[in-house]
């Protein structure tokens, strides 16, 4: 299994990873990937304050940019937790995705940025969500369905 790993950086300059399973690379599909790792990336920017410093797809790594987010709000430590499973085997995974923008969050929904058939999504968030299922798989190798997007903080 494939995987597109971003480095992100917070506004104290502090770095974050957001890793995603993606499918294996073959000389059939290396092109289509890293087309789709892309159009991932300007979804995932649009969620999110921190500054993409680096995109990297297994063995190519893609820099993007240096230094840190221009957004004082951009912290690592706000993170949104992405739930989500296989379509096929009901896997469930999940991803943690740093500096996220707490200004998208679900009306009515406070900590929320998206819940699986439910409508009041930021329109960023149902543009991710469309290129996550897109691109990234499944814990059993099929596509994947994000069930809900949270609010969580830091690590202890």
């Amino acid at each position: 299994m494939g995987r597109v790993t971003f480095r992100i950086s917070d506004y104290d300059a502090e770095i974050s990873t957001f890793g995603v399973p993606t499918s294996d690379l073959t000389a059939a599909n290396i092109d289509a990937e890293y087309a789709d790792a892309i159009t991932f990336q300007t979804a995932l920017d649009a969620v999110q304050r921190g500054l993409t410093l680096n995109r990297s797809h297994l063995a190519k790594s893609s820099p993007q940019a240096v230094g840190k987010a221009t957004d004082e709000e951009a912290q690592r430590e706000e993170k949104a937790l992405i739930m989500y499973y296989d379509d096929t085997t009901f896997e469930r995974a999940t991803a943690e995705m740093p500096c996220v923008d707490m200004t998208l969050q679900m009306t009515g929904h406070p900590g929320v940025f998206y819940i699986d058939g439910e409508t009041g999504h930021d329109a960023a968030w149902t543009t991710f969500v469309s290129e996550f299922e897109g691109m990234v798989s499944g814990p059993g190798g099929n596509a994947s369905v994000i069930e809900r997007v949270i609010h969580v903080g830091r690590n202890l």
